[in-house]
Protein backbone atom coordinates (compact mmCIF):
# COMPACT_ATOMS: atom_id res chain seq x y z
CA UNK A 1 0.00 0.00 0.00
CA UNK A 2 1.47 3.30 -1.07
CA UNK A 3 1.41 5.88 1.82
CA UNK A 4 -1.31 8.23 -0.40
CA UNK A 5 -2.98 5.31 0.14
CA UNK A 6 -2.85 4.67 3.51
CA UNK A 7 -3.93 8.31 4.17
CA UNK A 8 -6.40 8.16 1.70
CA UNK A 9 -8.20 5.50 3.26
CA UNK A 10 -10.33 7.31 6.14
CA UNK A 11 -11.56 10.05 3.68
CA UNK A 12 -12.88 7.12 1.16
CA UNK A 13 -14.87 5.63 4.28
CA UNK A 14 -16.32 8.72 5.51
CA UNK A 15 -17.51 9.33 1.83
CA UNK A 16 -18.91 5.88 2.06
CA UNK A 17 -20.57 6.75 5.50
CA UNK A 18 -21.96 9.85 3.58
CA UNK A 19 -23.42 7.45 1.34
CA UNK A 20 -25.25 5.23 3.71
CA UNK A 21 -26.62 7.98 5.58
CA UNK A 22 -28.12 9.60 2.37
CA UNK A 23 -29.88 6.03 1.38
CA UNK A 24 -31.36 5.97 5.00
CA UNK A 25 -32.63 9.04 5.34
CA UNK A 26 -34.08 8.64 1.76
CA UNK A 27 -35.47 5.42 3.15
CA UNK A 28 -36.75 7.16 6.09
CA UNK A 29 -38.74 10.28 3.74
CA UNK A 30 -40.26 7.20 1.06
CA UNK A 31 -41.27 5.50 3.64
CA UNK A 32 -43.93 8.15 5.07
CA UNK A 33 -46.73 6.33 6.83
CA UNK A 34 -49.98 5.84 4.81
CA UNK A 35 -52.53 7.99 5.60
CA UNK A 36 -55.04 5.69 4.36
CA UNK A 37 -55.56 2.97 7.26
CA UNK A 38 -59.13 2.17 6.87
CA UNK A 39 -58.51 0.38 3.39
CA UNK A 40 -57.30 -2.95 4.15
CA UNK A 41 -55.35 -3.18 1.12
CA UNK A 42 -53.37 -0.58 1.59
CA UNK A 43 -53.03 -1.83 4.85
CA UNK A 44 -50.85 -5.05 4.18
CA UNK A 45 -49.43 -3.30 1.53
CA UNK A 46 -48.41 -0.63 4.00
CA UNK A 47 -47.12 -3.37 6.77
CA UNK A 48 -45.14 -5.19 4.05
CA UNK A 49 -43.09 -2.34 2.54
CA UNK A 50 -42.69 -1.26 6.50
CA UNK A 51 -41.27 -4.84 6.92
CA UNK A 52 -38.70 -4.53 4.08
CA UNK A 53 -37.86 -1.02 5.09
CA UNK A 54 -36.78 -2.04 8.88
CA UNK A 55 -34.87 -4.42 6.95
CA UNK A 56 -32.78 -3.00 4.58
CA UNK A 57 -32.52 -0.18 7.10
CA UNK A 58 -31.31 -2.42 9.83
CA UNK A 59 -28.85 -3.40 7.26
CA UNK A 60 -27.70 -0.37 6.34
CA UNK A 61 -26.88 1.17 9.99
CA UNK A 62 -25.02 -2.23 10.53
CA UNK A 63 -22.59 -1.49 7.91
CA UNK A 64 -22.48 2.32 9.01
CA UNK A 65 -21.81 1.40 12.61
CA UNK A 66 -18.94 -1.42 10.91
CA UNK A 67 -17.18 1.58 8.33
CA UNK A 68 -17.48 4.16 11.57
CA UNK A 69 -14.80 1.46 13.79
CA UNK A 70 -13.25 1.24 10.90
CA UNK A 71 -12.65 4.93 10.38
CA UNK A 72 -11.81 5.71 13.74
CA UNK A 73 -9.17 2.71 13.64
CA UNK A 74 -7.50 4.11 10.36
CA UNK A 75 -7.82 7.54 11.78
CA UNK A 76 -6.08 7.20 14.65
CA UNK A 77 -3.24 5.09 12.95
CA UNK A 78 -2.77 8.55 10.46
CA UNK A 79 -3.24 10.50 13.74
CA UNK A 80 0.18 8.85 14.79
CA UNK A 81 1.77 8.96 12.08
CA UNK A 82 1.34 13.00 11.54
CA UNK A 83 2.10 13.36 15.28
CA UNK A 84 5.45 11.65 14.41
CA UNK A 85 5.98 13.70 11.49
CA UNK A 86 5.13 16.96 13.27
CA UNK A 87 8.77 16.76 14.83
CA UNK A 88 10.25 16.80 11.45
CA UNK A 89 7.96 18.63 9.58
CA UNK A 90 5.06 20.64 11.37
CA UNK A 91 3.73 22.70 8.21
CA UNK A 92 3.21 19.28 6.46
CA UNK A 93 1.58 18.00 10.01
CA UNK A 94 -0.66 20.47 10.23
CA UNK A 95 -1.58 20.14 6.39
CA UNK A 96 -2.28 16.49 6.54
CA UNK A 97 -3.96 16.75 9.25
CA UNK A 98 -6.22 19.33 8.44
CA UNK A 99 -7.17 17.36 5.02
CA UNK A 100 -7.05 14.01 5.94
CA UNK A 101 -8.47 14.29 9.63
CA UNK A 102 -10.51 17.47 9.37
CA UNK A 103 -11.69 16.52 6.01
CA UNK A 104 -10.94 20.15 4.73
CA UNK A 105 -10.09 21.04 1.01
CA UNK A 106 -7.41 22.17 -0.14
CA UNK A 107 -9.03 25.51 -1.06
CA UNK A 108 -9.65 25.85 2.55
CA UNK A 109 -6.16 25.24 3.91
CA UNK A 110 -4.89 27.37 1.38
CA UNK A 111 -7.38 30.07 2.40
CA UNK A 112 -7.30 29.21 6.52
CA UNK A 113 -2.95 29.60 5.78
CA UNK A 114 -2.65 32.43 3.77
CA UNK A 115 -0.87 30.06 1.01
CA UNK A 116 -1.87 29.42 -2.71
CA UNK A 117 -3.22 26.20 -3.60
CA UNK A 118 -0.14 24.68 -5.43
CA UNK A 119 2.01 25.53 -2.14
CA UNK A 120 -0.54 23.73 0.02
CA UNK A 121 -0.10 20.48 -2.59
CA UNK A 122 3.40 20.74 -2.24
CA UNK A 123 3.71 20.43 1.46
CA UNK A 124 1.10 17.82 1.40
CA UNK A 125 3.50 16.01 -0.93
CA UNK A 126 6.53 16.74 0.55
CA UNK A 127 4.76 15.69 4.33
CA UNK A 128 3.57 11.91 2.26
CA UNK A 129 7.04 11.57 1.66
CA UNK A 130 8.69 12.15 4.88
CA UNK A 131 5.71 10.60 6.79
CA UNK A 132 6.77 7.22 4.55
CA UNK A 133 8.90 6.17 6.94
CA UNK A 134 6.51 6.17 9.99
CA UNK A 135 3.98 4.00 7.83
CA UNK A 136 3.96 0.40 9.26
CA UNK A 137 3.63 -1.26 5.65
CA UNK A 138 2.38 -5.13 5.49
CA UNK A 139 4.79 -7.30 4.18
CA UNK A 140 4.46 -7.78 0.30
CA UNK A 141 2.27 -10.85 -0.75
CA UNK A 142 4.72 -13.65 -2.11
Amino acid sequence: MSPENFFNQPRDIHEEIIKIRGEIESLDYIMLPCTDFQNPYIQASHDDLMSKYAVKKEALEGAMVDLKRDYLMQRDQIQTVIDKLALDNPRGAIVLSEYYIAHKTIRQIAKDHNYNRQHVYKIKDKAIRQAEKYIKMPPPEQ
